[in-house]
């Protein structure tokens, strides 16, 4: 997600922005999670499950981090985190900002 992120603000905000979030990530103002093989597992299932979509592998492996770390809040532009549910019964979104 770094990279893609990194891609958007190069491209709506010019290079410096780009590299000033590049940037913020060594100071422990970004958080960076790396996605694990089961992880990767989850988001094979949720390509699955939601072939009506379409999720990039980014996306899944985002969701599929989030679920597994519990975190519940998004900073995401990209609606497809605001479509995703999750939970028994896909009863769970999560909180997507802005």
């Amino acid at each position: 997600m770094v990279v893609e992120t990194w891609f958007l603000l190069k491209a709506r905000l010019g290079r410096s922005a780009a590299m000033r979030f590049w940037d913020a990530m060594g100071t422990g103002l970004v958080r960076v999670i790396g996605v694990s093989s089961s992880d990767l597992a989850r988001a094979r299932r949720i390509a699955r499950d939601w072939p009506e979509h379409a999720f990039s592998i980014v996306d899944m492996t985002s969701f599929a981090a989030m679920e597994r770390l519990r975190i519940e809040e998004a900073f995401a532009f990209d609606r497809h985190f605001r479509v995703y549910r999750y939970g028994s019964s896909r009863r769970r979104a999560f909180r997507v900002i802005p």
